[in-house]
């Protein structure tokens, strides 16, 4: 039995509502008018894979693209699992410190992520097979232990697709994770080592390029994330000119969200976090144990940062008048967060 429609009559957000509601299971094929085609995989409901064509095909190219492991040895252990006709995933965990929770968690961040790159297709057919066919995904090592909710990501979907709409200029400052269509900008490279810049605190136009003069100089989109609004704005005011884009966000859990959508197009961009955000991390998120060994909630939101991506540029935005002075050893640079008399 199966399922046929349009998508110009049926979205793509729509279908995995119902799918959804209706707790299906089967997999959803889908072709652009172009002849790109997506298959997202469901389980009562609930996705426990997606392949996208020219996407992420194998557990490899997961490990890869987010920069858990070299580019050479993730190829040799993956070339000595086929040949041995052995589980690439038992291997690293064997071979690297990428245990199977680890690399549950990159399947789960490349599936949500390609879940909703697909809300941007808007024009081709949809089929929806009923039946267990997830032997595909046990073949590239892709299955997820636990899947996705597909209802929460139809929303999502939907509420990015919207601000995309109301977003008409092509280098404005986004606040709170506001969407935007990307301009076209060299993806940068941080492979330099780290240098820690320290910045004046007086607000001037010229403090984000005295930072930016420093060794491994950022000009890809950056993301921000502080949790006063003033602040925010003396970032804005200070970064024009020194970004493509700058993306503001008063919590941890938008940004990173912000930060999915760009990995799976393919752009890494900088992240600036500031000492003073609120709701760091959840600890349900993670089951009661927070992520990376990290003993508190601002370790846990570098950790969770990190872990999006081995080789994700991190500024720390320090704020001078704290007792606690955080670990400066995972960013590339140091700014000295504004004083409230300053920015008054």
């Amino acid at each position: 039995m199966s399922l046929v429609g349009r998508l110009e009559d049926l979205g793509f957000g729509e279908i995995l509502q119902i799918l959804t509601i209706s707790g299906k299971s089967g997999v959803l094929q889908m072709r652009q008018v172009s002849g790109s085609e997506a298959r997202v995989y469901l389980t009562q409901g609930s996705i426990d894979g997606v392949l996208v064509e020219g996407g992420i095909d194998s557990l490899a190219e997961v490990v890869i693209a987010a920069g858990a492991l070299d580019k050479a040895k993730t190829e040799a252990l993956h070339a000595e699992a086929i040949a041995a006709k052995e589980s690439f995933a038992a291997l690293l965990s064997e071979r690297t410190e990428l245990d199977s929770e680890r690399l549950d968690a990159l399947r789960r961040e490349v599936a949500e992520a390609s879940v909703l790159s697909l809300f941007t297709w808007n024009e081709g057919e949809w089929t929806f097979e009923i039946g267990d066919r997830l032997a595909e995904l046990d073949a590239r090592e892709l299955r997820l232990k636990v899947g996705l909710n597909a209802q929460f990501l139809a929303l999502e979907g939907v509420r990015l697709l919207d601000e995309e709409a109301h977003d008409d200029d092509d280098f404005a400052i986004s606040f709170s994770g506001e969407a935007e269509t990307l301009p076209d900008f060299p993806v940068p490279d941080f492979q330099e080592e780290c240098v820690e810049a320290e910045v004046e605190e007086a607000v001037t136009d010229d403090a984000a390029e005295q930072a930016n003069e420093t060794e491994g100089g950022f000009d890809g989109p950056l993301i921000a994330i502080d949790g006063d609004l003033e602040v925010l704005e003396w970032l804005k005011r200070s970064l024009r000119g020194c970004a493509h884009f700058v993306h503001i966000f008063q919590s941890l859990e938008p940004a990173v969200e912000r930060l999915r959508y760009y990995f799976v197009r393919g752009v890494s961009p900088g992240v600036i976090l500031s000492q003073q955000i609120p709701e760091c991390v959840d600890p349900l998120l993670f089951q009661g144990q927070l992520p990376g060994g990290a003993s508190t909630a601002w370790d846990a939101a570098v950790a969770r940062l990190q872990a999006q991506g081995a080789n994700l540029p991190l500024l720390l935005l320090r704020d001078a008048e704290a007792e606690d002075v955080p670990d400066t050893r995972p960013f590339f640079a140091v700014a000295t967060r504004p004083t409230r008399a300053v920015l008054t």
